[in-house]
């Protein structure tokens, strides 16, 4: 059956109705679309394939008008309400909740520091000082003051009289005396109640006082007799039951008695401690020119007493010295006590010529060495002007004899004089002491002016008081001196070894100051070397020029060898002082020809030297295994009409090859020789160098060599050219060129362990060359991969779990979150500048509103001022 029309018009006025209300939901034209390069097939379509950012723009600055622009319209603002009560920004909490804490937080507020303490006790509420819970039925007539000790319930006989209970009795007694006597009213009721109050509380208070005065009686008295108590309650407990003490007791007992760690001062700074010392000296110095003048301790105490008087003093307060009224007493003619009155005896007379003579050069003497000391305080500071002006006072009159003896009348006075032998005495021994303080030396003369003729300990002590007096930190030119010092010290080392005299002892103090000054200023110290060393080696040229051969340094340069090799590290690749050194050593090894014995003990101790030098770098040094060698060579029997090789220096002929050679014809005597160690200054300190063409000195020479070239083996075994190096040597030594059965079996035995060492050394097979060993790789395989979570979608990822993808990821979200809060704030920045510009336009279209304004207000003002103007013109 067919439909009829009426149902056709109404489907049809549904559907097009429908298309009417539906509305369109986006604008196409605000579609963005990531089109794909290519498309892949089973591939999910990304959410961000697809975009609005009309839509996105429109919410994102309808939220910034909602947060940034109203922050930024309130930016001047400060009339903001917040509401800081408890809980009231918390929505999960309810009322009571939030009411319970404000109540807790107002107990707390109002809760007393003390109440902290007391635990498991109510709070007691109180009213000025008295307890609510006593005048909470509000019986007290009156409250006490805070003074007052009552405890505001009424007396006894007020209640009997004047409440119900006693009202009859008194109306009784009232009727009785009513004629003799009036009522009293109920102000003087009141009055005299007060009047007894204030009675019965001064009452309380005299007992409390007295209550108080007695306590503290007993206390005094109880504790006269508590240590009675005590000791007897102890005697008779120990008497009666003496309990035997157990370890744990024992233990207790020896924790208590044992040492508790104390607190100590803090380390003082070098500069506390130089300062100090410095201080040390300057008093020592002035106690020695104390005693230079003769005063002694106690004159120079009654002298300080007396005071300084200044310019402005009257002297008015001056006090009459007691008189000795001692008497002149004589035995046999003579006067017995004849020193109580010298200094009146010797008043107004002249001293003696030879005390006078004496106590003058003393006092030039004092003077020279004041103004050295002046001189030295110039640049340390004006700690001792104070002492010097005293000693200067003391004296440097010297224009009349009066004054001397007004000087000594004046100590005499002051205290017992002591006789002049004994005076005299204390002058030379001061004189004779050495001074405490010395300026600094500026050159290499004045350094000797203060040492010269001095002991070896008194060497040190000048120097050690110079470098005290002159510390860096207690003036500004204290590190010049020093610097200065050092330099003449370096110098006055060279001079002292090349003296007949010289001990090892003095040559080892001197290069402890040098070493320690060296730590001051190791800039100067290695500049001073350094000029030093190339000044040497400027020498050491141009007598090999002159004489066509090099010669060994003397004495003094081989110990500032020595003295490089402690001031500075030898372990470094290059130094601006040790690499010279080594590089001077070593050509006095390669370039000096051996032909004294002097030269033999030159030669080891350099290569001794080098050992120390390179102990720990291993640096390989070819002039010292060639020395060595050759020494060996020295000391071997040669065959008539053989050529040896040897290497130069060393000659294969001439009449310094058996130099080392034993010249005794007797086995029995060089065997039994004692091999005893050599000091280099003994060796080559010898008057005559023929002292040393012995067999004991051959015997050593060679001890020494085989020693060295022991040491230089163990050093040297790890180089891969060590069989090379020690070859020439090991083939040598197994030649038996040298007759060491002829030697001690000291030498003999040495000799044998370096032949072993030796041997081992060449025996030992070298790697070979090889190629460096690869991984081989595998043959390309054409079998397909399978991975069996493959994901087409997600990138793939090798070790997922490792902390390197861990550390990738989180650095690209780090990136990204970095570009996206840049972008973010550019966008921000940018909303603001439009808001600021629509502000500006709006207050600018304002202005010109209102200047149009002002100007139309204006011009009909004009206009009413010209029409009037041309109405009068047109009046007249």
């Amino acid at each position: 059956m067919a439909k009829s029309k009426k149902n056709k018009r109404n489907l049809a006025e549904k559907v097009r109705h429908g298309k009417s209300t539906q509305e369109v939901k986006n604008n196409p034209f605000e579609i963005r679309i990531n089109r794909q390069k290519h498309h892949i097939l089973g591939k999910k379509i990304s959410k961000h394939a697809k975009g609005l950012p009309g839509v996105s723009r429109s919410k994102a600055i309808k939220k910034r008008k909602d947060t940034l622009l109203k922050e930024y319209q309130q930016r001047h603002k400060a009339n903001k309400f917040i509401d800081k009560r408890f809980g009231e920004n918390d929505p999960t909490l309810s009322v009571e909740e939030k009411m319970m804490q404000r109540f807790a937080f107002e107990r707390q507020r109002t809760h007393s520091k003390e109440a902290i303490y007391q635990l498991n006790e109510e709070e007691e509420l109180t009213h000025y000082g008295q307890s609510l819970a006593d005048v909470e039925k509000f019986e007290d007539t009156q409250l006490a003051s805070d003074d007052e000790e009552d405890d505001g319930n009424l007396g006894a006989k007020y209640v009997a009289e004047e409440h119900f209970g006693g009202f009859l009795t008194r109306k009784k007694a009232e009727s009785t005396k009513e004629e003799n006597t009036k009522p009293k009213s109920r102000q003087e009721i009141l009055d005299e109640v007060i009047a007894n109050s204030k009675k019965d509380k001064y009452e309380r208070q005299h007992q409390k006082e007295d209550m108080l005065n007695l306590t503290e009686k007993l206390n005094k008295d109880w504790q006269a007799v508590s240590t009675l108590i005590s000791f007897s309650k102890r005697k008779k407990s120990t008497v009666e039951n003496k309990p035997t003490a157990d370890d744990y007791d024992v233990t207790v007992r020896e924790l208590m008695f044992d040492m508790k760690a104390k607190a100590t001062d803090r380390m003082k700074t070098p500069e506390e401690v130089a300062r100090e010392a410095k201080q040390r000296l300057d008093k020592l110095e002035q106690d020695r020119q104390r005693r230079m003048l003769g005063i002694t301790e106690e004159e120079q105490e009654a002298r300080r007493k007396v005071g300084h008087q200044s310019a402005d003093d009257l002297n008015d307060g001056y006090a009459l010295e007691a008189v000795s009224k001692t008497a002149l007493s004589y035995k046999d003619g003579k006067p017995i006590n004849m020193d109580m009155f010298g200094s009146q005896a010797k008043k107004g007379q002249s001293v003696n010529a030879e005390g006078e003579d004496q106590d003058d050069d003393n006092v030039q003497d004092d003077e020279e060495e004041d103004d050295e000391n002046d001189e030295d305080g110039e640049d340390e500071g004006s700690d001792d002007t104070d002492n010097d002006d005293e000693f200067e006072d003391n004296h440097s009159d010297l224009e009349s004899d009066d004054a001397e003896s007004d000087s000594e009348e004046e100590t005499s006075t002051a205290q017992p004089s002591i006789s002049n032998e004994m005076r005299e005495t204390i002058r030379k021994s001061a004189k004779e002491e050495l001074p405490y303080t010395f300026k600094a030396p500026g050159n290499y003369e004045e350094f000797m002016d203060l040492v010269g003729g001095q002991s070896h300990s008194n060497q040190f002590l000048i120097v050690e008081r110079i470098r005290t007096c002159h510390h860096p930190s207690l003036a500004k030119g204290n590190k010049d001196k020093l610097d200065t010092l050092l330099t003449i010290l370096l110098r006055y080392f060279g001079d002292v070894v090349n003296l007949e005299s010289v001990r090892m002892e003095f040559l080892d103090g001197l290069t402890k100051h040098i070493y320690e000054l060296t730590a001051q200023s190791s800039l100067h110290a290695g500049q001073c070397m350094q000029a030093l060393i190339a000044d040497r080696h400027q020498q050491f040229e141009e007598e090999a020029e002159r004489r066509g051969r090099g010669v060994y340094p003397g004495l003094d340069m081989l110990l500032y060898f020595k003295l490089v090799g402690a001031l500075f590290s030898t372990s470094d690749f290059r130094h601006a002082v040790v690499t010279p050194a080594m590089l001077f050593m070593g050509q006095i090894l390669s370039q000096c020809p051996v032909r004294t014995y002097r030269d033999v003990a030159s030669g080891l101790f350099v290569c001794s030297l080098f050992l120390k030098y390179i102990r720990l770098s291993k640096r390989f040094v070819p002039e010292v295994i060639n020395h060595l060698r050759g020494l060996l060579f020295l000391a071997a029997d040669k065959e008539p009409g053989r050529i040896y090789n040897v290497i130069p220096p060393f000659k294969p002929v001439g009449r310094y090859i058996d130099l080392l050679r034993l010249q005794s014809n007797s086995d029995k005597v060089t065997r039994n020789m004692k091999v005893k160690p050599q000091r280099i200054l003994e060796v080559l300190s010898q008057a005559e160098p023929r002292e040393l063409e012995t067999d004991e000195f051959r015997c050593w020479a060679l001890h020494a060599t085989l020693s060295l070239l022991s040491e230089f083996a163990t050093l040297y075994a790890g180089l891969a050219s060590a069989p090379e190096i020690f070859d020439p040597v090991r083939r040598w030594l197994e030649a038996k060129h040298i007759p060491v059965e002829r030697y001690p079996e000291d030498v003999e035995e040495l000799h044998g362990s370096l032949l072993g060492q030796l041997t081992s050394l060449s025996v030992r097979p070298k790697p070979h060359l090889q190629r460096e060993k690869k991984r081989p790789q595998p043959l390309p395989m054409f079998e397909p991969k399978i991975e069996e979570d493959y994901d087409p979608v997600r990138k793939k990822r090798k070790n997922a779990g490792s902390a390197k993808n861990e550390k990738q990821r989180l650095l690209h979200n780090y990136k990204r979150e970095m570009k996206g809060a840049i972008r973010e704030i550019r966008k921000d920045a940018q909303f603001l500048a439009r808001e600021k510009i629509k502000e500006q336009m709006e207050r600018d279209s304002e202005r010109k509103e209102k200047v149009k304004r002002i100007h139309q207000l204006l011009a009909g003002q004009e206009g009413d001022y010209q029409a009037t103007k041309r109405g009068r013109i047109n009046l007249k």
